[in-house]
C-alpha cells in the first residue's frame, strides 16, 4: 500500500514537473469549457467519448513513469487527461485554468477550500486531499497550494 500511494505521489509531482513548461497567455477556444463540475465518470472514459464531450486535445504528450509509457492530452483550457490502457486515470487542472471546477477557483485559499469541501482525507504542509464518492474505484482529489494559494488540482483513480 505505501509503495502504491508512493507511486502515485511521484507521478502527480513528476508529471506536475513535465508539464509546467506549457507557455503563459494561450487563448481558450470557445469549444473548450471554462467552467464545469469534475463528473464522476471522467474517470475511465475512452478516448472517443472524450473527444465528444471536449473535441480533440491541443496537444498530446507522452511521458516514461517507471518503464510505464503514459499519453497525456492537453486541452487550452488548462486541463490535462492522463491515460492508462486507453481509459482516463486523472484529470490534472493547472494554475493558469480560468474558471472553476466542482464550486473551486485557482487562487483560493486553504481556508476557503476547507470551507467549501469540509475536512480533508489527508494533508501536508503544500497540499490537501479528499476521498471522493465512487461506485466502481476509489477517486480521489489532491489540491496543490504554494503561497497558501490553490495552484494545481488532481482528480484520479486512488487504485492504480
Amino acid at each position: 500500500m505505501i509503495r502504491l500511494l508512493g507511486r502515485a505521489f511521484l507521478l502527480l509531482f513528476s508529471s506536475s514537473l513535465v508539464l509546467g513548461a506549457q507557455t503563459q497567455g494561450e487563448i481558450v477556444p470557445e469549444s473548450v469549457p471554462t467552467s464545469f463540475e469534475i463528473p464522476e465518470n471522467w474517470l475511465g472514459w475512452t478516448p472517443a467519448r472524450v473527444y465528444e464531450a471536449l473535441g480533440s486535445p491541443e496537444e498530446v504528450l507522452a511521458v516514461v513513469q517507471q518503464e510505464i509509457p503514459e499519453a497525456i492530452h492537453y486541452y487550452s483550457n488548462f486541463t490535462y487527461f492522463f491515460w492508462y490502457q486507453s481509459r482516463v486515470r486523472q484529470i490534472r487542472i493547472d494554475r493558469r485554468f480560468q474558471g472553476s471546477f466542482s464550486g473551486l477557483k485557482m487562487g483560493l485559499t486553504r481556508k476557503e477550500v476547507v470551507a467549501l469541501l469540509g475536512e480533508p482525507l489527508g494533508e501536508g504542509d503544500l497540499w490537501v486531499s479528499y476521498q471522493l464518492k465512487a461506485d466502481f474505484f476509489p477517486r480521489r482529489l489532491r489540491l496543490i497550494f504554494e503561497d497558501n494559494k490553490l495552484v494545481d488540482a488532481y482528480y484520479y483513480r486512488s487504485d492504480l
